[in-house]
């Protein structure tokens, strides 16, 4: 069943790391080019690519982190909702 994958987030002031049964996938905030949400949770987009991250995985910690470095980091309000 498609979304039933357990993963591990792991957010930083330098990087979101992302851990499941296929690896580790590091990549720094500098790199982030955008942050959309949609209604499970968000979507963090690279020059090349994006990486969901389901509210699920995410503790409250978590998820003020990546509020705070979208807020931070992009202009009006940091996370673009769905269109």
């Amino acid at each position: 069943m498609r979304g039933s994958a357990l993963c591990e987030f792991t957010i930083d002031r330098t990087a979101i790391a992302r851990r499941s049964k296929a690896g580790e996938c590091r990549r720094g905030w500098d790199e982030v080019k955008g942050v959309r949400s949609y209604s499970r949770g968000y979507l963090v987009l690279f020059e090349r690519g994006a990486v969901p991250i389901p509210f699920r995985c995410l503790d409250g910690v978590q998820l003020e982190r990546l509020r705070a470095f979208a807020l931070s980091r992009f202009s009006a309000g940091g996370i673009t909702p769905p269109a």
